[in-house]
């Protein structure tokens, strides 16, 4: 390691400062970056720098506004270990804990500010395409807007027959139904409980099944599955999109897809009551 210098421009002397080797070793330098590699090899995370910030953000959080002390690295690195030993499931996986997200900077906050902004830009131009009285366009115009909203390469819409409590994906007018349990695979799970699924990496998850893949060739990555409710505030259907172009679905995707998903919703409620008015 080179020996540092500082240099004092109000007198014009130079003064020798800590060594570089007896610095790292005084800040517990070593055992930080074992912690760290530690934390992503154990988590394997899809975006490790998105993880590093997210995780030295918990610990600046953790420690408000006391010093930092070397000492302290040693128990996250003994802990790191600890918490990767009881996320180990019965087939010796260790599945990756849930890390906050850092607080966002102030240029951070705008550039989201404007995402946002754009997003209900094309929410609102996509109501106006959606509004349809045909079920099976309503449906198409759906998963048009969302691949388009949300950047993604896939869409799928299915609706919930409560009769055989299955999820019923129609692939084309005249074709035969394509239809899921309540409760099995991720939209399955959607509608069993209500509850957004937010995946990184499909295949790292227990819940994907990967039988349509490996009928189609095709790869899921990423996916985002949300229910689709009717006006009582039951579960009507699922909304899922797959494989975000340029990253993972965050939180604003989220909530764009939220407020989609509730527009699909009413669409497919006044279409279904159009359907039947009219075979009445």
């Amino acid at each position: 390691f080179i020996q540092l210098i500082f240099e004092v421009n109000s007198n014009n002397n130079k003064m020798n400062v800590e060594n570089a080797t007896d610095y790292l070793n005084r800040i517990n330098w070593k055992t930080f970056v074992e912690w760290l590699t530690a934390e992503i090899i154990l988590n394997r995370p899809v975006d490790p720098l998105q993880y590093t910030r997210d995780i030295i953000g918990s610990k600046l959080s953790q420690r408000g506004n006391s010093e930092y002390r070397p000492d302290q690295i040693t128990d996250w690195l003994r802990n790191c270990y600890t918490e990767a030993t009881a996320l180990v499931d019965e087939n010796g996986v260790i599945h990756g804990k849930t890390i906050d997200t850092a607080q966002q900077s102030l240029a951070e906050q705008i550039v989201d500010l404007q995402r946002k902004i754009e997003g209900m830009q094309k929410l609102i131009d996509a109501s106006r395409t959606i509004a349809t009285l045909d079920p099976l366009q309503a449906t198409e115009n759906i998963i048009t807007q969302t691949c388009r909203i949300l950047d993604c390469d896939r869409a799928t819409i299915f609706t919930l027959d409560n009769v055989s409590q299955e999820l019923v994906l129609t692939v084309a007018e005249g074709a035969r139904d394509i239809r899921v349990p309540v409760g099995q695979g991720i939209a399955g799970l959607v509608a069993q409980t209500g509850e957004t699924i937010n995946i990184v990496d499909a295949y790292l998850d227990p819940r994907f099944n990967s039988s349509a893949d490996k009928a189609s060739g095709y790869k899921t990555v990423t996916i985002l599955c949300l229910p689709i409710k009717s006006a009582d505030g039951k579960v009507a259907g699922v909304l899922q999109a797959i494989n975000k172009r340029d990253n993972i679905f965050n939180s604003t995707d989220e909530e764009v897809m939220s407020l989609l998903a509730t527009q699909a919703g009413i669409a497919l409620q006044n279409a279904n009551l159009y359907r039947h008015a009219e075979t009445a």
